[in-house]
């Protein structure tokens, strides 16, 4: 999944495009059993827009919060700076990685609330259309639903966490005017 979601932040917006509609259109067509092709492909078509808009958004997003222009690959060094735990030595990207930091924490803390209700209102909406027509796909969505759930919510605490002890290692540490060096406040 690491390696996905480093792909996703480093891919031009086309091919992010493209994998979507790609993931939409054939497991949209494996779980319908290849009935409604069209369906699929408009499907498609549909959530690879909206997920590539969301894409762009983050990247602008996680661009302002690091503070300065950054590219993908300067957010992604961010990224994996918070996923190790470690802190720059130089000011600029520390004050980067605060930011980056920050907006992380806010971004899993508002999946935590607000993600609850989306899942669980797609496993409400699937248990409710098995119990109306007695179709079993509607089950596998539902336990497709309650895996995403719990994983995203996993991942998220997960996130917070590094986030929250990459915040207080910068909290912890100032530059050192007189040599340069990075020393811890006591």
């Amino acid at each position: 999944m690491r390696q996905l979601r480093e792909w996703l932040a480093r891919a031009a917006l086309w091919q992010v495009w493209v994998y979507f509609f790609v993931a939409w259109t054939l497991l949209h067509l494996i779980i319908s059993g290849a009935r409604t092709p069209v369906g699929a492909v408009l499907g498609g078509l549909f959530f690879a827009s909206v997920m590539t808009a969301f894409t762009a958004r983050r990247r602008r997003g996680d661009s302002r919060a690091a503070g300065r222009t950054t590219s993908p690959t300067e957010v992604r060094q961010l990224d994996r700076a918070i996923d190790g735990g470690r802190v720059p030595v130089d000011p600029a990207d520390r004050t980067a990685l605060r930011g980056l930091a920050d907006r992380r924490i806010r971004q899993a803390s508002l999946y935590l609330w607000f993600g609850t209700v989306v899942w669980l209102g797609f496993l409400a909406l699937s248990v409710f259309l098995f119990v109306a027509t007695h179709n079993l796909a509607s089950i596998g969505e539902a336990a497709l639903f309650l895996f995403f759930f719990v994983w995203g919510t996993v991942v998220m605490r997960r996130q917070r966490a590094r986030a929250r002890s990459v915040k207080l290692l910068l909290d912890a540490q100032q530059p050192n005017p007189a040599h340069g060096a990075t020393t811890a406040v006591e």
